[in-house]
């Protein structure tokens, strides 16, 4: 029966007990789609990334096919790109042609302010912008999304400063980036150590603000090793023990342990999909078709 508790989830959620439907691929895409929207909430833009492009990328049989669901995803996915690295993603070399022709000509907004994103202008970013109709970004719940790429277009400015110095005054921070929003540079280098500050603290930045005795305060870029003894450093004494702090080695087994029976409570349920998988008519042709 089902109130036992010894029976795997498999057992009695089946179709046949109508405590569940089959499948369709657009179940699939709107899943990958809203754990997307939950991702881009938290602001964990690459999980966020990764499931989007699942959709972006996800197989149709016929070669001119594209659902709604897909072209939503791939304005999200641009979008996030941005926010995670400072450029537009390419689609990746599985992206069906259908999709693909048709993301150029639905994604147009998007891709436009992408363009204008990397060619690190801001009159130019912020015109993309303004050339739409709100209406357009509002409609598609994708206005909050695209300000926040605006507002970021100066952290990634900052950012890619790491590629040309290894510490940097803030002054010079100030007169060689510009806000997306206004046109212009920051008022004061306190607001420019602000910012910089955020991005240090939200993770998006490995560095240092320093204030020498004689002389201004800069900006010092740290290397992987730098950043990561930084991080566990403040990890320790906050009491953080999320992944980004220490942890000792009992912790550590315990979590261990945790992962392994997570990953043997899996195995019924693993088996039981490949038998249903095994059994399918699409399996099996799919089988005869590469012997």
């Amino acid at each position: 029966p089902p109130c036992d508790p010894d029976v795997p989830p498999v057992g009695y959620i089946t179709v046949e007990s109508g405590l569940t439907q089959k499948v369709s691929s657009s179940d699939v895409m709107q899943y990958d789609l809203l754990r997307g929207l939950a991702f881009i909430q938290r602001r964990a833009w690459r999980a966020a990334f990764e499931a989007l492009e699942r959709v972006v990328t996800y197989p149709v049989k016929d070669s001119h096919a594209c659902s709604k669901i897909m072209v939503e995803a791939h304005n999200k996915w641009i979008l996030v790109g941005l926010l995670l690295n400072g450029h537009a993603p390419a689609l990746p070399p599985t992206t069906s042609p259908g999709p693909a022709k048709a993301y150029t000509t639905l994604s147009k907004p998007y891709l436009a302010l992408a363009r204008a994103f990397e060619e690190r202008t801001p009159d130019n970013l912020r015109a993309e912008f303004d050339a739409v109709p709100a209406n357009v970004w509002t409609e598609e719940n994708n206005l909050s999304l695209v300000r926040l790429v605006i507002r970021h277009y100066q952290r990634w400015q900052i950012l890619n400063m790491r590629h040309v110095y290894t510490k940097i005054p803030l002054s010079q921070i100030r007169a060689r980036t510009q806000s997306a929003e206004t046109g212009a540079p920051l008022a004061t280098d306190a607001e420019v150590e602000d910012l910089v500050g955020q991005m240090i603290q939200e993770g998006m930045l490995r560095g240092v603000v320093e204030h020498p005795d004689n002389g201004e305060p800069y900006l010092r870029f740290l290397d992987e090793a730098e950043g990561s003894s930084s991080r566990s450093s403040a990890g320790a004494e906050s009491g953080e023990k999320d992944g980004e702090g220490t942890m000792t080695e009992a912790e550590f087994a315990a979590r261990m342990a945790e992962a392994a029976q997570r990953i043997k409570g899996l195995e019924p349920l693993v088996r039981a999909a490949n038998e249903r998988l095994g059994k399918t008519k699409e399996y099996i042709r799919f089988l005869v078709k590469e012997q």
